[in-house]
């Protein structure tokens, strides 16, 4: 196979260009997807049908390609997609509740409102193809999220039809009580300005280092950084750690080192549905396996690991403009 060729999409039901191969990993360049690479040691289990790796792609692969869809229209240059990373992907700020009805409805109509270049356009959609863009696992359901947008008045269906037995395409607009919905959704929390930072403070050289380089990532990113480290208030420093948290847009939290602290402050932004960045250095355990850092709750989300502090901010860099 050649660099350029066309070769089916793991994720959706688009055809992607084959990108190129070696020992390591396979890319792929998806128009709906964007580009991204699958690691050797995930892309092998794809062709063995009993494998739990085969079983869980074929279970979520519409919510990567939903993932894929945001990350790539937010900017994201490649996805990496690894055995270790590919369950916390799911965890992702960006993937909604994927058991609510609404909550799929609100990603489409904003997929919807970006679509529009202006108010009262007409916007046709291939069902069978853009269905990511509502992390819907087909065109049937796809259909239902435009029949429900459109009971509640928020787009007007048009017209549906298919053309000689190929794309299914959705003729659709945004009507006024839809374009003022998509346009307060998020809209409160986008008028916050501050990133929070959650790391263990003990006053090591590698600690204040990963602190500068996060500062540095969240000032690069136009928000303004805030860490309690030696600040004094009247309030308990949790106290006032849940209040910042509160009024952040966002927190980024370093896990490389356990800390009850940071592993509350976490919980609760989870709980307040506010973005939670979890960064971490790469470590080996005694054996050289990868050892996933962090209390034991944590270990399902999705962690950035680095090496190096360049690492950090480069990755942590475009990880902030993603999610937050």
């Amino acid at each position: 196979m050649k660099i350029g060729d066309k070769i089916d999409c793991i994720f959706c039901a688009n055809k992607a260009l084959f990108g190129g191969a070696n020992s390591a990993f396979t890319t792929y360049e998806c128009p709906s997807c964007g580009m991204y690479e699958v690691f050797d040691g995930f892309g092998k289990f794809l062709e063995i049908p009993r494998s739990d790796i085969y079983k869980w792609l074929q279970d979520n692969k519409y919510a990567i390609a939903g993932l894929l869809r945001d990350r790539k229209e937010a900017g994201v240059d490649w996805t990496q997609i690894t055995l270790d990373n590919h369950q916390g992907l799911l965890d992702d700020p960006l993937v909604p509740d994927l058991e609510s009805v609404t909550e799929k409805a609100d990603k489409l109509l904003l997929y919807l409102r970006r679509r529009s270049r202006k108010f009262n356009v007409n916007v046709d959609l291939i069902t069978n193809k853009v269905y990511s863009a509502a992390y819907a696992h087909d065109r049937e359901e796809m259909e239902g999220l435009l029949d429900l947008l459109g009971e509640q008045k928020k787009i007007k269906n048009i017209d549906r039809f298919q053309i000689g037995g190929g794309d299914h395409t959705s003729r659709v607009v945004v009507t006024a009580k839809g374009w003022e919905y998509a346009n307060k959704m998020g809209k409160t929390r986008k008028k916050l300005t501050q990133g929070f930072i959650a790391i263990k403070f003990d006053g090591e050289e590698d600690t204040d280092e990963r602190i500068a380089a996060i500062e540095e990532c969240i000032k690069g990113n136009s928000y303004d950084p805030i860490c309690l480290k030696e600040k004094h208030y009247n309030e308990t420093i949790m106290e006032k750690a849940f209040g910042e948290i509160k009024d952040s847009r966002f927190i980024v939290a370093d896990i490389t080192k356990d800390s009850g602290p940071t592993t509350h402050e976490i919980g609760y932004a989870y709980g307040k549905d506010i973005p939670v960045i979890l960064v971490a250095k790469k470590e080996l355990d005694e054996k050289g396996k990868l050892k996933i850092p962090g209390h034991f709750y944590l270990k399902h989300y999705n962690i950035i690991l680095y090496e190096t502090i360049d690492e950090l901010k480069n990755k942590l860099l475009v990880a902030i403009k993603v999610r937050a």
